[in-house]
């Protein structure tokens, strides 16, 4: 329910702070063109590799915002590879930890069979368990 600017600002804050994390958010949003951002991939891009291997370091102990991350890296192609069977691996370890942006992600990729086999009773139980836990895109 946050405004676009809002958003911006809070990662930009995240990142001048020294935050990996809130830098490849940002990187995200340039990357794609949400929030009010021009889509500049190549900004995006930029912006991802200097911290991406900090950022898949924390996913590997244990980060779940990082999972959720390194996942979207590789579903999208944002610095990495696209590459949905690692992005699938990283989306599931943030699901158990609840990080609820990954819910909706993770569907997408059971439902199409991108990455996985296609299973789409098993993507509308953990849009069902996001949903319950209050991920606002599992809700719709």
């Amino acid at each position: 329910t946050a405004s676009d600017q809002t958003i911006v600002d809070g990662f930009t804050r995240l990142s001048a702070n020294g935050d990996p994390r809130g830098t490849l958010w940002l990187a995200r949003l340039h990357f794609k063109g949400v929030c009010g951002l021009k889509a500049n991939t190549a900004m995006g891009q930029a912006m991802a590799a200097p911290v991406i291997d900090e950022v898949r370091k924390m996913a590997e102990d244990g980060d779940a915002e990082a999972q959720f991350l390194i996942g979207v890296c590789h579903h999208e192609g944002l610095v990495v590879d696209l590459d949905p069977v690692l992005a699938g691996k990283w989306y599931l370890k943030a699901v158990e930890k609840d990080q609820l942006l990954t819910f909706g992600n993770l569907a997408e990729l059971m439902a199409s069979g991108s990455g996985m086999p296609a299973d789409i009773g098993a993507a509308r139980k953990i849009l069902k368990r996001g949903a319950a836990l209050g991920s606002v895109r599992a809700k719709r």
